[in-house]
């Protein structure tokens, strides 16, 4: 799917489909590689623009962490540009990760 995905960025979510195969992977447990697809997820999401895909796999490598300090810090910075209105999935999963609520936006 990635080289498909790859070849068609304007149409489909490489980042999320990153993120998913990381899940894969990590119910396989295969965290080491999984970790690393879950970051390039954070920074192909990045690169497009796309805050919500950033989080949602900021939220993912934060729930499967062995290094839950430096990665709850990665998605709290992402978090914290979320408008408050933002009443998603992902930001209840990431408030949920940061003790109950995401950073106050910097905006």
């Amino acid at each position: 799917m990635r080289p498909l995905a790859d070849s068609m960025k304007p149409y489909v979510f490489a980042t999320e489909l990153l993120r998913v195969e990381a899940e894969w992977l990590l119910a396989l447990g295969r965290e080491r590689d999984a970790r690393e697809l879950l970051l390039r997820a954070i920074d192909s999401a990045r690169g497009q623009g796309s805050l919500a895909l950033a989080v949602r796999s900021a939220v993912s490598l934060s729930a499967a962490s062995d290094d839950k300090k430096a990665d709850l810090e990665l998605l709290g910075s992402l978090c914290a540009h979320l408008p408050e209105e933002n009443d998603t999935d992902y930001r209840r999963g990431a408030e949920g990760l940061l003790g109950g609520a995401v950073p106050s936006s910097l905006t």
